[in-house]
């Protein structure tokens, strides 16, 4: 039986040995033993903080502040604007100082109300909110745990599509209007004219002759037309014309000038022409 005695005792004295600090506390009245007193503005606030550090160290110590989190809170605290809220009734841990010394007190419950100055320290699982209330400047802690939502996986991208275009409207050709017969045969082409400079004066005395014969009227009577060739001593050859005359025609051309003789016999009188 003895040797279930030798537990219990233990037990015992374990139990008789957990400190009262951790027991729950109710403060009633703040003020009565401050770490750093009233302060009316942020400003007056951060320089008790900035020229209090061993005692501001000692509190940080006491209510379980690791020195990252004590420099993270210094930094928001001295550069950023803290936030100005009411300070949870129930805090974790709450310090104050008499004569020197820094005490905290656990699982406290402060009155409701009181109003100070708060930094929120976001680490993996918790945040740490920080709090110096007005009234007294006692520094205190509150741990959270941080709400993690799980997040679903990303979607996959959307593969968006751009819209095709309509086809263009068909192309309907403008009527054509019905071609004439004469716009439907091509053009011709003029023909050259070839220039045959030594037809022209035995054509053109030709054309002389005939007209000397047809103005003057002839009555039965002979006549004869010598056209003797330009620069050649053939006389041509000899054609009966109507009223028994004779025309000579030239012979073959030549680039020299011409001379045309005529002569006749009307009413018993001779006539001869020279051109």
């Amino acid at each position: 039986m003895r040797s279930f005695r030798w537990p219990a005792l233990i037990l015992s004295i374990l139990m008789s040995g957990i400190p009262a600090a951790f027991a729950h506390t109710t403060i009633q009245q703040l003020g009565v033993a401050p770490l750093l007193g009233v302060s009316a503005s942020t400003p007056e606030i951060r320089e008790k903080v900035r020229t209090h550090p061993e005692l501001m160290h000692a509190a940080a110590q006491k209510i379980g502040l690791t020195p990252r989190e004590y420099r993270a809170f210094y930094r928001k605290f001295m550069d950023e604007k803290p936030g100005w809220v009411t300070i949870p009734r129930h805090l974790d841990a709450m310090t104050w100082a008499a004569d020197g010394d820094v005490h905290a007190e656990y699982d406290v419950e402060i009155p409701s109300g009181v109003n100070g100055w708060e930094v929120d320290l976001y680490e993996r699982h918790q945040i740490v909110h920080i709090y110096i209330p007005m009234i007294c400047g006692n520094l205190s802690v509150l741990r959270t745990p941080r709400r993690i939502v799980a997040m679903r996986p990303p979607l996959p991208p959307r593969r968006i599509f751009a819209p095709v275009p309509p086809p263009p409207p068909p192309v309907i050709p403008a009527p054509v209007a019905p071609m004439s017969v004469a716009q439907q045969i091509p053009p011709v082409a003029p023909a050259a004219v070839v220039h045959h400079p030594h037809l022209f004066w035995p054509i053109f005395g030709a054309a002389v002759v005939a007209a000397v014969l047809l103005s003057h009227p002839h009555h039965g009577n002979t006549n004869t037309v010598s056209v003797p060739p330009s620069g050649s001593g053939n006389l041509g050859t000899t054609t009966p014309v109507g009223g028994g005359g004779t025309i000579i025609a030239p012979g073959v051309p030549s680039t020299g000038g011409c001379s045309c003789h005529s002569s006749g016999t009307n009413n018993g009188t001779t006539t001869s022409t020279l051109w």
